[in-house]
């Protein structure tokens, strides 16, 4: 996996795909996301910053699934105090593992487009897309 490039140049366009399997421990189901991302290879951003806005948004999006899972398992209670780390953790009921490939068909996929313009991510699930757009400006504002 290390010796892999996460990031390819197409078209001329970066793309970087990475798949992920969110497993809930408790009660046995497993969700698989299929993360895609874009953005043009000159004069929108670096690789670097391709790079990290894609693992921001995917790492954010995990993070969020992770603890609604988390959630409706066990109640009240999503973090827990882990002795090794000095830290409050999230509990280990839901895991994700990385896969090299998508096993039959994706539960869901999480799109992100990033332009000079701007971002627009997309996130679709259960055949409902949802998409949210931002200008580059309005995003750091808020984020």
């Amino acid at each position: 996996m290390l010796m892999k490039d996460a990031v390819k140049i197409e078209n001329g366009k970066f793309t970087m795909k990475a798949y992920s399997l969110v497993s809930n421990k408790t009660d046995g189901k497993s969700l698989q996301i299929q993360f895609y991302s874009e953005a043009p290879s000159t004069g929108a951003m670096s690789r670097d910053n391709f790079i990290l806005f894609t693992s921001m948004f995917r790492y954010e999006f995990l993070t969020q699934l992770q603890q609604k899972m988390t959630a409706t398992v066990g109640g009240d209670t999503s973090f827990v105090y882990d002795d090794y780390s000095d830290a409050f953790v999230l509990r280990k009921e839901v895991e994700i593992k990385e896969l090299d490939e998508i096993i039959g068909k994706a539960d869901g996929e999480v799109n992100l487009y990033m332009t000079k313009a701007g971002l627009q991510l997309e996130v679709v699930f259960g055949g409902e897309k949802n998409r949210a757009t931002h200008q580059w400006a309005d995003f750091f504002k808020t984020h």
